[in-house]
């Protein structure tokens, strides 16, 4: 077994032999806001077995080691404005094998090439006239195909799910496997400059998509929710963030959260900018300016509608240190689900409490 601060080198390691089918592990405890954790294995008739526990010390307490820029607001107003003055095009195509009697779906390419937006989404849209609440689903990290969410969450309910990457979800398998290996590594890309980190024209495109939807005759013109998990939780943070006719949002473990927390000897969160295998590779004072502007602590903290966030303690991608980073600087109203056992993945809890939620924001349900 191995004992320690979550993310950090252990402070106690050993091996005891079982006896009784049980034994103590003393974990120790914690003088600070924080996680300890315990990986423990054990060897059974030559099978070895894996798990781990994480234990929280006063979570509510512990606050972001990430620096709040002077300039952070006027840095995105100036992008949005400029993004959304340049010209755009946008095309339909229709996706009759995933159309039903009651919903029409359609692809939807849209770019911006002042802004270096381009991406692609899966529009699904009730065919009964009338006005519609919105849903923006905004993907995790990979490079993988976006699906249409025909009447996801509810029927009663327009879905757009996202595509950040610019890359066709129609292409043939084998051709986008190929492509997608050109993007494996673009949460660094341009990481020195936050007027060249790949994920600036990531946030802008969420926006743009926000326009797209916003702009649709159906839309009921008040409800509208953006939803997503790890990537696409810390992109749905910075949409609502950063796009004031959001009216809702559900984050799972979002990512890009306190990421300079490994600076400070604690955990910081995906993509782990500043742990021990990337020392040395980066211009650090640069990269330490420019991801503050991307920080999911610093779009946590202007967020002004309700919120649903849900992770677990034993996440090792988005540490749940990172996370209360994150909802510590939360001042809206926020609903939290807590899952202590699980990891980086949603069990089917999280799913129907923040689908229920989220229809109860719409007035579907009561």
């Amino acid at each position: 077994y191995e004992v320690g601060p979550e993310g950090m080198a252990p402070d106690q390691k050993g091996s005891v032999l079982i006896k009784n089918d049980k034994v103590k592990i003393p974990i120790g405890t914690s003088l600070k806001p924080g996680f300890r954790r315990c990986v423990a294995q054990v060897i059974v008739d030559g099978i070895t077995y894996s798990n781990t526990m994480t234990f929280a010390f006063s979570p509510e307490l512990i606050e972001p080691t990430v620096e709040d820029p002077g300039d952070f607001d006027q840095f995105w107003k100036s992008a949005i404005t400029e993004m959304r003055e340049s010209d755009a095009t946008i095309k339909e195509m229709p996706l009759p094998e995933y159309s039903t009697s009651s919903t029409e779906v359609v692809l939807i390419k849209i770019i911006v090439p002042k802004s270096k937006v381009a991406f692609y989404g899966c529009l699904s849209k009730p065919r009964k006239e009338g006005k519609y609440p919105v849903l923006l689903y905004l993907p995790g990290a990979a490079i993988a195909p976006t699906k249409p969410l025909v009447n996801f969450i509810s029927d009663e309910i327009i879905t757009f799910s996202l595509e950040i990457h610019g890359i066709n979800p129609q292409m043939d398998g084998a051709a986008y496997d190929e492509v997608k290996t050109a993007f494996n590594d673009y949460p660094y890309i341009g990481i020195d400059s936050r007027d060249t980190y790949y994920f600036k024209h990531v946030i802008l495109g969420c926006i743009k998509a926000s326009d797209f939807l916003c702009a649709l005759p159906s839309f009921d013109g008040s409800n509208f929710a953006v939803f997503g998990g790890s990537q696409g939780g810390f992109l749905s943070m910075a949409t609502a963030s950063l796009d004031k006719r959001v009216s809702c949002l559900v984050a799972f473990h979002p990512a890009m959260s306190d990421v300079t927390g490994d600076l400070f000897g604690r955990a910081g969160g995906w993509p782990q900018f500043f742990n021990s295998k990337f020392q040395g590779i980066y211009n650090m004072p640069n990269v330490i300016k420019a991801i503050s502007y991307f920080d999911t602590v610093n779009f946590a903290k202007r967020i002004h509608v309700p919120g649903f966030y849900s992770f677990g303690y034993n996440d090792h991608t988005c540490p749940p240190t990172a996370n209360f980073a994150v909802i510590n600087s939360i001042e809206s109203s926020k609903t939290l689900f807590l899952t202590p056992v699980t990891g980086h993945w949603r069990i089917t809890e999280m799913m129907s409490k923040s689908a229920k939620w989220v229809k109860r924001q719409f007035k579907l349900v009561q």
